[in-house]
C-alpha cells in the first residue's frame, strides 16, 4: 500500500513540475537547445612548391591537420608540407608573397584573411590571399 502511494506521489510531483514549465515538455526543451559540436580545420603549406592543402569540419585538431597535410603533399609531391594554421569553430587563411607566406585565423573570414595578410607582409612584399576556409559553424557576416 505504501509503495503504491509513494509511486503516485512521485508521478504527481513530476506532472506538477512539467505544468510549471509553461507547457514545455522535456522533448521541447531538447529541441530548443541547439547543440553544435566543436569543429576544427587547418591549412598546410609547402614552402618549396607553394602547394597547399586544407580541411574543415573535423572532430579534433590533429585530424584536421593530418587531412590538410595529406592534401598539400598530394599537390606538392614533396614532403615539406606542414600545418601552418589550425582553427576551432572559426576560419583560417593563407597569404603568399614574393619570398614568403603568412597565415591567420579569426572568428570570421574577414579577420582570418586580414591576419594572414598582416603576417605575410611582415615577411615579404606583394602578399595575396590564396586559400581561406571556415568550419560550418563559424560566425558569418
Amino acid at each position: 500500500m505504501h509503495r503504491i502511494l509513494l509511486s503516485s506521489l512521485i508521478i504527481i510531483s513530476i506532472l506538477c513540475l512539467f505544468s510549471l514549465t509553461d507547457g514545455y515538455t522535456a522533448l521541447a526543451w531538447e529541441e530548443e537547445i541547439e547543440v553544435q559540436a566543436d569543429l576544427y580545420g587547418a591549412i598546410a603549406f609547402s614552402p618549396t612548391t607553394a602547394a597547399h592543402g586544407y580541411s574543415f569540419d573535423y572532430a579534433n585538431r590533429s585530424a584536421a591537420e593530418r587531412k590538410a597535410i595529406n592534401e598539400c603533399e598530394k599537390q606538392s609531391g614533396s614532403d615539406d608540407c606542414r600545418a601552418i594554421v589550425w582553427f576551432h569553430n572559426a576560419c583560417g587563411a593563407l597569404a603568399v608573397g614574393d619570398t614568403g607566406y603568412g597565415s591567420g585565423w579569426g572568428t570570421d573570414l574577414k579577420y582570418a584573411v586580414l591576419y594572414a595578410l598582416e603576417s605575410c607582409l611582415e615577411m615579404t612584399d606583394n602578399c595575396k590571399p590564396v586559400r581561406w576556409v571556415c568550419t560550418s559553424n563559424a560566425l558569418s557576416e
